[in-house]
C-alpha cells in the first residue's frame, strides 16, 4: 500500500509538471536589453607616495577612500608629476608625445596644454561625441588662474580650482565655465 501511494504521488507530480503547472526549475527570462549608457566617475588625486607617507597629510583621501576599502597597491603612471600625468591620462599618450613635461611654463601647465590645442582630440571630446555629458570639478592642472579660466573643449560643466586657491584647501577659489571667480572661505 505504501509503495502504491508513493507511486501515485510521483505520477501526480509528474503529470502536474508536464501539463502546465509552474516549474521552479525553469530559468527566468533574461533582462530586457537596454541602450542606456553607463555612468562613471573618475577621481584624480595627486601625491600618493607610499614611501614618503603622503597620505598622512591627506586625511580626507585616507578617510573616504582607503578606510572605506579602496586602495591600489599595484599601479603605474607615465610621470610622477601632476600636469604630465593628468594630460597623459586624458590623451592616452606618454608625456614625450604630448609634450607637457613639467608643472609650469615653458614646458608645462595649462598654458602649454592650450598652446598645443591638446583639447581638440582627447577623452572629454571623445565621450561627448558618444553622447555623454561631462562635468569636471576640482583641480585641473597648474596654470588655471584668474587670467586664464577658459574651459577646454569637451566639458559641459567645467569648474576648476583657480590659483591662488588651488592648494588652499580652507579657502578654495573656483570658476564655473570660465566665469567670474568664486571663493568658498572656511570650507
Amino acid at each position: 500500500m505504501k509503495l502504491a501511494s508513493i507511486g501515485l504521488v510521483g505520477l501526480l507530480l509528474l503529470a502536474r509538471q508536464s501539463f502546465g503547472a509552474p516549474n521552479k526549475c525553469v530559468s527566468p527570462q533574461p533582462p530586457p536589453v537596454t541602450h542606456k549608457k553607463p555612468n562613471f566617475v573618475v577621481i584624480l588625486t595627486d601625491d600618493q607616495d607610499q614611501l614618503m607617507n603622503s597620505l598622512d597629510y591627506q586625511p580626507y583621501v585616507k578617510r573616504h577612500f582607503i578606510d572605506e576599502g579602496t586602495s591600489f597597491t599595484k599601479y603605474y603612471t607615465t610621470s610622477a608629476m601632476c600636469c604630465p600625468s593628468r594630460v597623459s591620462l586624458w590623451l592616452g599618450q606618454f608625456a614625450h608625445n604630448h609634450n607637457v613635461t613639467d608643472e609650469s611654463r615653458p614646458h608645462g601647465s595649462y598654458y602649454k596644454f592650450q598652446a598645443g590645442n591638446l583639447d581638440d582630440s582627447w577623452l572629454p571630446v571623445w565621450l561627448q561625441e558618444e553622447g555623454y555629458s561631462n562635468h569636471y570639478i576640482g583641480k585641473f592642472i597648474n596654470g588655471v588662474n584668474k587670467d586664464n579660466t577658459v574651459a577646454p573643449k569637451g566639458w559641459d560643466h567645467f569648474e576648476p580650482l583657480v590659483s591662488p586657491g588651488i592648494y588652499n584647501f580652507t579657502n578654495p577659489i573656483f570658476s564655473l565655465n570660465g566665469g567670474p571667480l568664486e571663493s568658498f572661505p572656511g570650507v
